[in-house]
């Protein structure tokens, strides 16, 4: 454990006066940022490697947060904007040995907060900053939502279902978490809700849907996730938090998921991926923000070749004091397989990096 944290301390440590620079200039002004207030975090591979990385909310000045041998994937903002938790990979190459970390928003003090022989991804803080919860993949295999404290102790189970949950996302007033399962009779994929201590479990979508990574607006009415009942390519909705009004945002031939709300709620971030004979296109993922109301779409990474995703939004901070950190909570984790292809975080899918 103590070589771990020492050798993510080492892989910060010489470019933290650097990063700490870089991020103070890549602050977005609240005044003059029209995709809302607050930075962006996003996986990226354009240095070989899956890192985390932030960029204004209106994709200006990128700057690289982490450099590990591992792949680094699932940013989540803390509330208060001062940590960035993450999944990362402890054994590079070995896609079971991935678990949950935490950061400054500069990139420095990372910190293994999971130990386990299993997988540990896609974490979301409460609104507090007290907890965080994660999807953990248990024995069988089976994806379950865990939670824990912010420092890494007591773990406890939310769902224990022999259905695969999985794309936990904790509603702004705290009292409850959506998530994704397939423990329908149809076995089709939707979004739920349940209590903060795991109770009162509610389903939102129906069957004619096959809904995963939800994802709550900032005022906590609306729920934005991904559907793929076509079983092609997912396309981004927009339904009311109690799962009326169900809403198509746009239709198009790409892959959409893993929205993230900007902190004024008029804006919705998401990853897209080009589709050729179903599997990914190597290369082709991009960041693109577009209005709540369908319109405005705009490519925010423009990096080709680079593979941007998992977008997570800062939101705003209430009494703001300059400092360089900020934050939010993350977003969805519906997989391809571990060679980047299509597969899923559901039944008959085995993804553990990335959404379908």
């Amino acid at each position: 454990m103590t070589g771990a944290r020492k050798r993510l301390g080492l892989a910060v440590a010489a470019a933290g006066l650097g990063v700490l620079a870089v991020l103070a200039a890549a602050q977005p002004s609240r005044a003059d940022n029209d995709n809302g207030a607050g930075l962006i975090a996003f996986l990226s591979l354009r240095t070989g490697n899956e890192e985390i990385w932030v960029m204004n909310g209106d994709g200006t000045n990128p700057v690289q947060l982490t450099n590990n041998p591992g792949n680094d994937i699932f940013p989540a903002w803390s509330p208060d904007g001062r940590k960035i938790a993450f999944a990362s990979q402890v054994v590079p190459g070995d896609r079971t040995s991935t678990e949950i970390f935490v950061m400054k928003a500069d990139g420095t003090g990372q910190t293994r907060l999971t130990f386990n022989a299993v997988n540990d991804i896609r974490p979301t803080w409460s609104p507090d900053g007290k907890k965080i919860a994660f999807r953990r993949t248990d024995p069988g295999p089976n994806f379950e939502i865990y939670v824990m404290n912010a420092n890494g102790t007591g773990e406890r189970n939310l769902t224990n279902d022999p259905a695969f949950d999985f794309d936990p996302d904790w509603s702004p007033d705290g009292k409850r978490i959506a998530f994704a399962s397939d423990r329908s009779a149809s076995g089709a994929s939707a979004v739920y809700t349940m209590r903060a201590n795991g109770t009162d479990v509610r389903k939102l979508t129906d069957d004619s849907l096959d809904a995963f990574d939800p994802a709550w607006s900032p005022h906590g009415d609306k729920i934005a996730f991904s559907d793929n009942a076509s079983g092609g390519e997912s396309d981004l909705f927009v339904m009311d938090a109690d799962g009326t009004d169900v809403t198509q945002l746009f239709e198009t031939p790409e892959n959409e998921t893993g929205a993230t709300w900007s902190p004024d709620g008029e804006k919705i971030a998401f990853e897209q991926f080009q589709l050729a004979g179903g599997d990914f296109v190597d290369g082709s993922g991009e960041i693109y923000v577009i209005e709540e109301d369908g319109e405005g779409l705009t490519n925010l990474t423009n990096s080709p070749g680079a593979d941007d995703e998992h977008p997570d939004w800062a939101p705003e901070q209430d009494g703001d004091d300059g400092d360089d950190d900020r934050g939010n909570d993350g977003r969805g984790d519906h997989g391809r397989d571990d060679d980047g292809r299509g597969g899923g975080d559901g039944p008959g899918g085995d993804g553990e990096w990335h959404r379908r």
